[in-house]
C-alpha cells in the first residue's frame, strides 16, 4: 500500500491482540527516512470495554483470532499515569533523551482517532537516517492496553512512510540502552521483533 506522507506516525492500530501484563516501559525503535520536525508526543487509548481476545502469552487457537478494536471517540479514557519519551540512539554514545511528555487521568491530552497526543513546548528536529527509540511506561493490570507486536491472524499497524520500523523494545528499568525484545506468545526468537512495533507510544510531525 502506498500511503503518503502524514502528520501522525501511527496511522492504524490494526488487530494484533490487546495486552496490559508488563511492567517497564515499551515501545521501539525506528530509522527517519526523511528530515520531519516532531510537534507532539503521544500514546494509543483503547476502548473502556476492550480486552485481549486470549492472555498475551498463550499460544494463539482458531477460537481466539485477533480482532479488529471498537472505533469511535467515546468511552476511552487514560486510566493510569504514563511516561512517553523519545530517545536519539547513537553506535558508540548512550541514548539521548530528547523529548519526553506524560499523560494520566488528569492530563488526558488531546483526542484524535484513538490517539491522544501532548503538544511539545517547541518543535524537535529528526534527521534523515538517525536512528531513534520511542517509549511509553506501563504497569501490568494499569488499565491501558497496547497492542502486541507480534500478530496471529490479524492485520498489522500501518506507519508513516516517512520511517521505518526497526524493532520493537521492552525497558525492564529506567536505562534506555538496556533493550531486550518484548516477550510473545511460545517465547518466539528475539528476532522475530525485527521491523515490529507495540502500538501505544506515538507522535506527531510538523
Amino acid at each position: 500500500m502506498k500511503l503518503q506522507k502524514c502528520e501522525a506516525l501511527i496511522l492504524d492500530d490494526g488487530w494484533h491482540n490487546l495486552r496490559n501484563d508488563l511492567d517497564g516501559a515499551i515501545g521501539f525503535e525506528f530509522r527517519m527516512k526523511e528530515n520531519r520536525a516532531m510537534t507532539h508526543l503521544g500514546m494509543w487509548d483503547d476502548h473502556d470495554k476492550e480486552s485481549g481476545v486470549r492472555p498475551a502469552r498463550n499460544l494463539p487457537t482458531e477460537a481466539d483470532r485477533d480482532q479488529p478494536t471498537l472505533a469511535g471517540p467515546k468511552k476511552r479514557r487514560i486510566a493510569a499515569p504514563h511516561v512517553i519519551q523519545l530517545h536519539e540512539l547513537g553506535d558508540n554514545s548512550p541514548a539521548q533523551l530528547i523529548a519526553s511528555a506524560e499523560t494520566s487521568p488528569q492530563k488526558q491530552g488531546k483526542l484524535e482517532g484513538e490517539f491522544r497526543y501532548i503538544r511539545l513546548a517547541r518543535k524537535v528536529k529528526l534527521i534523515k537516517g538517525q536512528h531513534y527509540l520511542l517509549t511509553m511506561s506501563t504497569t501490568a493490570g494499569d488499565g491501558d492496553h497496547f497492542h502486541d507486536p507480534a500478530s496471529f491472524d490479524g492485520l498489522s499497524p500501518l506507519v508513516c512512510p516517512s520511517i521505518e520500523v526497526v524493532r520493537s523494545v521492552l525497558l525492564r528499568g529506567n536505562d534506555p540502552n538496556a533493550l531486550e525484545a518484548i516477550p510473545a506468545f511460545a517465547d518466539l526468537a528475539e528476532a522475530y521483533s525485527r521491523h515490529r512495533l507495540p502500538v501505544g507510544p506515538t507522535l506527531k510531525f510538523e
